[in-house]
């Protein structure tokens, strides 16, 4: 009963969090993402990721009505397997941070469409868990960076 309850209050303190945000120059979200992944064979090794599900939460202010700026984080859990004369896995937690400057050129007032146009530079990280049957013994952390334009 007690894990219902801290999920129940967790669930409308967030959903006020985000009713309050919109409001103001404040502006929250909560995202669910999934990373499906295709398998590839080469080399006489067969290389396959698990389909995976995390989340990802943005926040963005407004610095003035055509300005504003965005920060988003995500994770999500996955494991890739390689498959050669020695097979073995990595699971991994894929940290996902961004920043952005958003810009909102006007639109109608009756409009159902707001546009912007987003520019920004973000990082992936991917970090191997310890644990789990048969890994790589050396796997480190590594990060790669990444510019998202939409």
């Amino acid at each position: 009963m007690r894990p219902t309850k801290i999920f129940l209050f967790t669930t409308i303190f967030l959903l006020s969090l985000t009713a309050a945000a919109q409001e103001d120059r404040h502006e929250v979200s909560i995202e669910g993402t999934g990373l499906f992944t295709k398998s590839a064979v080469g080399n006489g090794v067969s290389y396959q990721s698990t389909d995976s599900g995390g989340f990802l939460s943005t926040y963005r202010y407004h610095l003035n009505r055509w300005v504003s700026a965005e920060g988003a984080y995500g994770y999500s859990l996955a494991t890739e397997k390689y498959l050669s004369v020695n097979d073995f896995r990595i699971r991994s937690g894929v940290h996902e941070a961004t920043g952005a400057l958003v810009l909102n050129p006007p639109s109608r007032a009756t409009s159902r469409f707001s546009p912007f146009v987003l520019a920004g530079a973000g990082a992936l990280l991917f970090q191997p868990t310890s644990g789990t049957a048969q890994t790589v013994s050396d796997a480190g952390e590594t990060s790669i960076s990444l510019w998202r334009w939409h």
